[in-house]
C-alpha cells in the first residue's frame, strides 16, 4: 500500500516554511532517538557479543536495531498520526473509533516510556564511553620503581655493617690473639680430662679441671682489658652506621610519599574536571537524545495540523500484493511446506502403485460429472417444455426423455476437452480409462455383475479413449516434437492404434 496526499487548493505560505522543516526534524529525531537507543542496547551488550561468533553478532544487533530501537519509535510515530488526524477532523463520535483510540493512547503512553528510559539510558552511556577514562598511574609501577632504591640502601648497609665487625674482629685477634689460644689450649685439655674420667680417678680429674678453670680465668682477666677497647670503638662505628643509614631512609620515604601523594592530587583534579566535563556533555545529550521521542511527537503533530489547515488529505493506493499472505509467514512456513510436500509425493506414489479397487455393479460410475450435469439440465429443459406445449403425454415423454438422454450422453459426454492442458494431464486420463476397461473385462471374463453392464461400460470407455486421444492429436497438430513424444506415450499405453 502506498499513501499520496492531495494537492493543497491555496496552502498557506508560511506553512510551506514550517512543513519542510517539520519533515526534516520529524526523519532527524526519530534517526537521533533510534540510534541513540542502540548505542545504549549495542554496549550492554558488548560482552556477550564478543563471546560468539562474529557473524551471529552482526545479525544479532542488526535485527536488535529495528526490534528494539527503530520500530517502536516509527509506530509511535503512524499511531500520533492517526490520533492527531482523528481529533482533527472529529470523527470519533462512533463507539469503535473511541475504543480504538483509547487503545492507541495506551500504547503511545508506554512506547513513548520505554524510548524515553532507554534514551536517558544510552545517551548516559554514550557520554560516557566518548568522554573515555582519565589516565591513572599504577601505583603498583610506582612503588616497583622506587622498591630498587630502598633494596640497595638496604644492601649497602648490610654490607658496611659486615665489614665493620670484619675489621674489629680482625683487630681483637690481633691483639688479644695469643691469650685467645692459651684458652682454647685449657678447654681443649678440660675436653681430654673429661672424656678420660673414670670411677678410680673422678677425684683427681675434678682436682685437674678446676686448675684449668682458673687458668682460664685468669687468661680472661688478663683479655678484657685489652678486648674492651676494641669493642667500644666497634659499637661507635655500628650506631653511626644505623644512624647515617636511618637518615637516607627516611629522607627516601619521605621523597617516595611527597612524589606520589603529588601525582595523586593532580591525577584527583584533572579527574574531577573530566567529570564535570563529562557529566555536562551526557546532561546535554540526554537534553537531545533522551527527550528526541518527544520532539519527534510534537514535530508529527505539528505536521498532521499543517495538513488539515491546508486541507492535505492522504490517498491510499492500494495493489493486490497487500492482502496477500505475509512474506514473513511464507518464509517461516517455507521448511515446513517442502517437508510436507516430499511426504505428500511419497504418499500418492504409494496411491498409485495400489492395485485397482472393484467398482460396485449397483453403482452408475459418473466419468465426467460436469457434462452429466448439463446433460440433465437439457433434458429438465425439454421436458419442461415439452410439458407446456402439450404435443406428448406424460408418459411418452418420460419414455422418450430417458433414451434422448441415453443418446445424448453417448453423443456429447465427451465433447468439452477443455480440461486438458498438458501432455501429463492427458496420459494420466488415458491410464485411467484404461485401468477402467481393464476392470470391466475382468469382470466379464469372471461373470462378475451383469454382463449387459459391463459390455457398455467398455464400450464407453473405449469411445472416450478414441475422443481424448483424437482431440488432443488435433489440438498438438502442428507441435512436432510433442506429436512424436506423445505417440511414445501412446506406445508405452498399447494406444497407439488409435492414431493409425
Amino acid at each position: 500500500m502506498k499513501i499520496f496526499y492531495s494537492l493543497p487548493e491555496n496552502m498557506d505560505k508560511g506553512d510551506v516554511y514550517i512543513l519542510g522543516i517539520v519533515r526534516v526534524g520529524v526523519l532527524g529525531f526519530l534517526a537521533i532517538s533510534s540510534l541513540t537507543v542502540f548505542k545504549g542496547f549495542k554496549s550492554y551488550s558488548a560482552d556477550y557479543m564478543d563471546s560468539i561468533w562474529p557473524v551471529a553478532a552482526a545479525t544479532l544487533l542488526f535485527l536488535g536495531y529495528w526490534a528494539f530501537c527503530f520500530v517502536p519509535d516509527f509506530v509511535n510515530t503512524m499511531i500520533v498520526r492517526y490520533v492527531s488526524r482523528t481529533i482533527l477532523k472529529r470523527t470519533y463520535t462512533d463507539m469503535r473509533t473511541k475504543v480504538v483510540l483509547v487503545f492507541s493512547l495506551g500504547l503511545v503512553f508506554f512506547l513513548t516510556r520505554y524510548s524515553y528510559r532507554m534514551s536517558h539510558f544510552s545517551a548516559d552511556v554514550t557520554a560516557k564511553e566518548m568522554g573515555g577514562e582519565i589516565a591513572r598511574t599504577d601505583l603498583v609501577e610506582f612503588d616497583n620503581a622506587y622498591q630498587p632504591r630502598f633494596d640497595k640502601l638496604q644492601m649497602d648497609y648490610e654490607s658496611e655493617k659486615v665489614e665493620i665487625n670484619t675489621r674489629y674482629d680482625q683487630l681483637i685477634a690481633e691483639a688479644a690473639g695469643e691469650l685467645d689460644n692459651k684458652i682454647k689450649g685449657e678447654e681443649t685439655l678440660i675436653a681430654g680430662l673429661e672424656k678420660n674420667r673414670k670411677k678410680t680417678n673422678t677425684i683427681w680429674t675434678d682436682q685437674q679441671i678446676r686448675l684449668h678453670q682458673r687458668r682460664i680465668a685468669g687468661y680472661q682477666k688478663r683479655r678484657k682489658p685489652i678486648v674492651s677497647p676494641i669493642r667500644n670503638d666497634q659499637q661507635a662505628a655500628l650506631t653511626a652506621l644505623k644512624a647515617s643509614f636511618d637518615q637516607k631512609y627516611a629522607r627516601l620515604e619521605n621523597s617516595y610519599t611527597v612524589t606520589r601523594d603529588t601525582t595523586l592530587a593532580i591525577e584527583g583534579a584533572a579527574g574531577n574536571i573530566h567529570q564535570s566535563e563529562v557529566s555536562f556533555f551526557s546532561k546535554q545529550l540526554s537534553g537531545i537524545a533522551g527527550n528526541a521521542v518527544f520532539f519527534l511527537l510534537m514535530l508529527t503533530i505539528i505536521r498532521e495540523i499543517i495538513y488539515d489547515r491546508n486541507d492535505i488529505d492522504p490517498d491510499p493506493v492500494f495493489s493486490p500484493f497487500d492482502f496477500q499472505p505475509s512474506v514473513v509467514i511464507e518464509v517461516m512456513a517455507f521448511p515446513f511446506v517442502k517437508r510436507g510436500r516430499k511426504l505428500v509425493n511419497l504418499v500418492r506414489r504409494g496411491y498409485n502403485n495400489l492395485p485397482e479397487l472393484i467398482q460396485r455393479d449397483d453403482y452408475k460410475e459418473l466419468t465426467d460429472p460436469g457434462q452429466r450435469q448439463k446433460v440433465l439440465k437439457q433434458k429438465k429443459e425439454k421436458v419442461s417444455t415439452t410439458s407446456e406445449t402439450g404435443d406428448e403425454g406424460p408418459f411418452e415423454t418420460e419414455t422418450k426423455s430417458d433414451s434422448e438422454t441415453d443418446e445424448s450422453f453417448e453423443t456429447t459426454k465427451f465433447a468439452d476437452y477443455r480440461w486438458f492442458e498438458t501432455i501429463d494431464s492427458v496420459c494420466a486420463r488415458l491410464r485411467e480409462l484404461k485401468r477402467t476397461k481393464q476392470q470391466y473385462n475382468w469382470k466379464l471374463r469372471n461373470k462378475v455383475g451383469k454382463p449387459e453392464t459391463a459390455e457398455k461400460r467398455i464400450r464407453e470407455t473405449e469411445i472416450e479413449i478414441a475422443a481424448t486421444i483424437e482431440f488432443y492429436a488435433e489440438k498438438i497438430a502442428t507441435e512436432t516434437d510433442l506429436k512424436q513424444e506423445f505417440q511414445k506415450r501412446l506406445v508405452k499405453l498399447n494406444l497407439h492404434h488409435h492414431l493409425e
